[in-house]
């Protein structure tokens, strides 16, 4: 695999410097291309490293990102994220260059994250604790959808308020 290796230890001067803290604070709130804006692909290959770690189940894997500082937690969340959806193994299954992976993961990763009607973040953790969990969609509001977004994106929740009350709406899907 074409990812260096990242081991970010206590006496690592990188992991607590101000930049990466930038970094991750971007990553987190998810509002710009982290491929170009600041050389933010360091922080994208922390995550990547986590999303490699929790998939070759390593039994030192805990140890590994437990060793890792407080302020790489963001990083450490995503890289699970990015696992768990399955998107870094299949781009990184190729043995892809760190950009192709990049451009893979992040380009299918925000499209899930964004509304397909609205186009702002839709807040979807893709889990039972998402707010998106146990409502139910009316079909008056998936009809709105492009058919290339059915079924790829959540709906944001300011959309499914603002369309409910607009749209005249009798059945569920």
């Amino acid at each position: 695999m074409n990812i260096r290796n990242i081991c970010f230890g206590a006496r690592d001067g990188f992991a607590g410097a101000t930049e990466l803290n930038n970094k991750l604070d971007y990553i987190s709130s998810k509002k710009i291309n982290i491929k170009y804006v600041g050389g933010e692909i360091e922080a994208f290959q922390l995550i990547l490293q986590s999303a490699f770690e929790f998939g070759r189940n390593n039994p030192r894997t805990e140890e590994v990102l437990n060793g890792w500082r407080k302020v790489n937690n963001v990083a450490i969340e995503l890289g699970k994220e990015f696992n768990d959806l399955g998107y870094f193994s299949k781009a990184a299954e190729d043995n892809k260059p760190i950009d192709e992976i990049f451009n893979e993961v992040i380009n299918r990763y925000l499209e899930i994250r964004t509304c397909p009607l609205c186009g702002q973040d839709n807040g979807c953790t893709h889990n039972k604790d998402c707010w998106c969990y146990g409502t139910t969609i009316p079909k008056g509001i998936l009809d709105l959808l492009p058919e290339d977004k059915k079924g790829k994106a959540c709906i944001c929740k300011s959309c499914v308020d603002k369309y409910k009350g607009t749209l005249d709406i009798n059945s569920n899907n």
